[in-house]
């Protein structure tokens, strides 16, 4: 079950990330006329491994806790969402069949996701504002659109 949510996940956000990609290809007058919608999948597809990869980062932190503090708890389950919805997923949960013995257990198991995701998150932010370029506006699209 893992597997299956993981990669209907996966289609889902990379679908949602074609679509934004072929967004940023229109606005910045870059796509051909007749290009195929599949031409956009490569951009998708990196968008969603950026976004799953963060949110699989905090989970497993989550997850890693429990097994560090014994306490019993499933996988990661992902949540697919098909689009036009935002991000393509609804996120992702862990089952903790378990009790939290103390306070301590229960921050740690709280903190770890977070921390986790933060700590993928960050390397992925960098990378994007390295590959990042800036572009004037194209002729003919008036600012104001940009501003909305």
């Amino acid at each position: 079950m893992h597997v299956i949510l993981f990669l209907a996940t996966l289609l889902t956000t990379t679908l949602v990330g074609m679509e934004h990609w072929y967004g940023y290809q229109f606005m910045m007058g870059r796509v051909r006329p007749g290009a195929p919608v599949w031409s956009f999948f490569l951009g998708g597809f990196w968008y969603s491994l950026a976004l799953l990869a963060i949110l699989g980062a905090h989970e497993m932190g989550h997850y890693l806790a429990c097994v560090h503090y014994k306490v019993n708890a499933s996988l990661p389950f992902f949540l697919p969402v098909p689009p036009p919805f935002i991000a393509g997923t609804m996120g992702a949960f862990i089952k903790i069949r378990a009790p939290i013995r103390s306070k301590r257990q229960l921050f740690d198991i709280g903190i770890a996701g977070p921390l986790a995701g933060f700590a993928v998150a960050v390397p992925v932010l960098l990378i994007g504002l390295a590959l990042s370029t800036t572009a004037p506006i194209p002729k003919g699209v008036e600012a104001q659109e940009f501003a909305d």
